[in-house]
């Protein structure tokens, strides 16, 4: 009987044993900016009536009858970055991904009540694994279906350049 009591408390006290794990961190490093890709995106620069730049990383150019927006944010949420950009959860939104030379490509559309009436609003989202480079386009509803045709060659034209800018050395 102490033969067996002893051969128990062996083996419960063998799990007693100093353990140690390994864990890896989940951590979301973005490139530094001077690596980020620079957006290219066609459209007729005589329509632009006036710009408006909040840095290197978001522009406006309201030009005539549409409002154009370049941005650059965190990638990461997507969620995050529809939401800033249109107002809508991606729940609420009809997207269209697909792949764009390496990177992920979500196109969307969406409306909203404006202070001239309803607007239509296109969007483009490039997501190349760090950073969101979004470009949209806004204009009335009456006025949406005309520029329709302009839209196309802006959002056709959209894409990523990730040479370095002249004078600027990769490390």
């Amino acid at each position: 009987m102490k033969k067996w009591l002893v051969l128990a408390l062996a083996v419960l006290l063998c799990g007693c044993a100093k353990t140690e794990y390994e864990t890896m961190a989940d951590e979301y490093t973005p490139l530094p900016p001077e690596q980020m890709a620079r957006m290219v995106l066609s459209f007729d620069s005589d329509q632009e009536v006036a710009s408006m730049e909040a840095g290197e990383q978001e522009s406006i150019c309201f030009c005539d009858g549409y409002t154009l927006t370049r941005q650059v944010m965190e990638a990461g949420d997507l969620d995050k970055t529809l939401r800033r950009v249109t107002g809508y959860s991606r729940e609420n939104l009809r997207i269209m991904k697909q792949n764009q030379d390496g990177c992920k490509r979500y196109d969307f559309v969406w409306s909203c009540a404006g202070e001239g009436g309803s607007q239509i609003g296109r969007g483009s989202i490039l997501d190349d694994g760090s950073y969101h480079y979004v470009v949209t386009v806004m204009a009335s509803e009456d006025q949406a279906g005309a520029l329709k045709d302009t839209w196309n060659g802006i959002f056709s034209s959209f894409s990523l350049n990730t040479a370095p800018e002249p004078g600027r050395t990769e490390p």
